[in-house]
């Protein structure tokens, strides 16, 4: 049974992604759900501690900031194999990632991502 849960949610998840992918609404969609949630809350709250000068308004535009950001994030996974094949590297980094990819075996891959998290 577990394993047929696990399943379903596998499915979900890439109907998710595939969503995601035909869309591009992640920057759209996560400000409208996140609002909702208890990050969201907790979030306003840190903010308010951080920033007590700052009016409910501004508090609430950094978070659908935050939002935006995330759901933008998330909609980069969905497209990580068309970036693969855009990657810029030396050839010997080429060749490492094609086999790892054609060996079908799992990997991790740790890099640097300098941009909107930084």
């Amino acid at each position: 049974m577990r394993d047929l849960a696990e399943r379903a949610l596998a499915l979900l998840i890439r109907g998710a992604f595939a969503m995601l992918r035909a869309l591009g609404l992640g920057a759209w969609l996560a400000p409208r759900i996140g609002r909702w949630t208890r990050n969201h809350r907790h979030a306003m709250e840190n903010l308010a501690l951080a920033f007590p000068g700052w009016s409910e308004a501004e508090r609430a535009a950094i978070c659908r900031e935050a939002w935006e950001n995330l759901g933008r994030t998330a909609c980069e996974y969905v497209h990580l194999d068309a970036l693969f094949e855009r990657a810029e590297a030396d050839e010997a980094t080429h060749a490492r990632f094609a086999a790892l990819k054609a060996s079908g075996r799992p990997a991790l891959v740790f890099a640097a991502h300098l941009a909107n998290w930084e």
